[in-house]
């Protein structure tokens, strides 16, 4: 299967079984609000390689509209919920869980189990981080947290 034609059928999959589960999808995103957390998920598959690669990111809801505030673009609060996800002038989002999947082959049976697997487990992070995470003094404790173990995995690294 040649990419253009796989990265059509990630996005349809992946967007029918998102929307099924209460995600919404733009521009090749799942997104959604928790909380006061913010969630974006890309899943993308690679042709030539069969692998199927997934990322989850999450932000605290209101800084996006702290930055537009002093950044002057207070209209940018009013846009869809997809615009933090993938607007202009957003706060930065912190990966929280990522993975990748070598595949056999890629087609929409073969596809379709892989990407329910990865929004379930995407939910269940979503989830407890959404109940552990509820004041920004959590939130700064989880950031450190993730620095941390950022640092372990790639030592001298910022």
């Amino acid at each position: 299967m040649k990419q253009a034609a796989l990265n059509k059928l990630i996005d349809s999959t992946v967007k029918s079984v998102a929307r099924s589960r209460g995600w919404k999808f733009s521009g090749g995103f799942v997104f959604g609000r928790t909380g006061n957390l913010f969630f974006s998920l890309a899943i993308m598959a690679h042709a030539k390689s069969k692998n199927l690669h997934y990322v989850l990111w999450y932000k605290w809801y209101d800084f996006d509209d702290l930055f537009w505030q002093i950044v002057r673009l207070p209209e940018n609060a009013s846009k869809p919920l997809s615009f933090h996800a993938a607007g202009a002038w957003t706060s930065p989002m912190t990966e929280i869980l990522s993975g990748d999947k070598a595949l056999s082959e890629f087609n929409a049976e073969n596809i379709e189990p892989h990407v329910e697997r990865i929004i379930k487990e995407s939910e269940a992070f979503r989830d407890d981080l959404a109940v552990r995470l509820t004041n920004l003094d959590e939130n700064l404790k989880f950031l450190r947290h993730v620095q941390v173990e950022h640092l372990k995995r790639f030592p001298g690294s910022v």
